[in-house]
């Protein structure tokens, strides 16, 4: 469990069973369960969850590949991530709620690191 490739594997896991297919099939539960605003129309956050499994699926790809060039750029891209929702919830853009995805990609970005230097 501690090789940087299952690191990967697992966040894409979850990008593909929490992240995409939640907010695919169940927006609004979803959103409501970490106290999220949305609109209306709730094809934006199903796009969200499209593209966030797909994200999941190229890093799952990464990881059964083991393509070392991509490992350092999952780790500094997840960290952007995490840092423009706390950055979004700083400024009031959004609710206390994302901060736990902020933290979900952070803890993964820091498990990849922390396996990349061993």
């Amino acid at each position: 469990m501690n090789s940087t490739p299952t690191s990967i594997r697992v966040f894409g896991w979850y990008l593909i069973l929490i992240t995409g297919v939640g907010l695919m099939t169940m927006p609004g539960m979803i959103l409501d369960m970490f106290g999220l605003s949305y609109g209306p129309q709730l094809w934006l956050p199903r796009m969200i969850g499209l593209l966030a499994a797909i994200i999941g699926v190229i890093d799952i790809v990464i990881a059964q590949h083991q393509i070392t060039a991509l490992y350092p750029w999952s780790v500094r891209l997840r960290l952007f991530a995490a840092a423009f929702m706390v950055g979004l919830w700083a400024f009031k853009q959004v609710e206390i709620g994302i901060l736990l995805f902020a933290a979900i990609d952070a803890l993964g970005a820091m498990w990849t690191w922390w396996t990349m230097r061993k």
